[in-house]
């Protein structure tokens, strides 16, 4: 999400005040020169310029669990006492960490009129989302036919690292058997696991 804020500096002194520069900071970020976005740089007594600041929450800030900005300004004036400054502060709470993926199984192969027979191989395609909002690594896939001992899939991922919004996927075939006939189905079960940067577990 983008964070919009409107920022107002005014000359509530008794003299004019000049080559004013105006400097934001998101704590935890470099502060920034934003002189550029203030609609005039000199004020006489009384007088206010303004300008606008955008920032991006980002994982550090999901993190925080807040995003504190404060804006300071500086300038010249014509005697010999320094130009003072009261900064403008904010506090803008974020959405509590949610590191989750989820997993999408389905059958790529074609399924034969009457049903797969034995050694008949059944082809899976396992799409894996990161639908929270903290970066997982380490993503491991498991793949579990009933009946089967669970197999570690993760070497056929694309990638084992995803951002919010990312995906990765993964083929896995299984070799129908006496065991799976005898059973009428071919029940499949794939889940993720991985780390993320909070204290809370990935959910899947």
């Amino acid at each position: 999400d983008t964070i919009t804020y409107e920022i107002t500096v005014t000359n509530d002194g008794n003299l004019t005040i000049s080559d004013i520069k105006l400097t934001d900071e998101v704590d935890g970020y470099k502060a920034e020169d934003i002189t550029a976005n203030l609609d005039k740089t000199e004020l006489k007594p009384e007088e206010t310029a303004t300008a606008t600041f955008e920032h991006v929450v980002t994982e550090q800030d999901i993190l925080a669990g807040k995003v504190a900005n404060e804006a300071t300004a500086t300038g010249e004036n014509p005697s010999d006492d320094p130009t003072e400054d009261e900064p403008g502060t904010t506090e803008d709470p974020t959405e509590d960490p949610k590191p989750h993926l989820s997993v999408e199984k389905k059958t790529t192969s074609t399924k034969p009129e009457n049903g797969y027979a034995l050694g008949d191989t059944i082809t899976y395609e396992i799409t894996v989302t990161n639908d929270g909002n903290l970066t997982i690594s380490d993503i491991t896939v498991t793949d579990t036919v009933e009946g089967y001992e669970a197999e570690d899939i993760s070497d056929k991922l694309d990638k084992t690292e995803l951002a919010p919004g990312e995906t990765a996927t993964a083929a896995f075939e299984h070799v129908v058997t006496e065991q799976d006939i005898l059973a009428g189905t071919v029940k499949n079960e794939a889940t993720a696991t991985g780390e993320n940067p909070s204290d809370d577990p990935t959910e899947d």
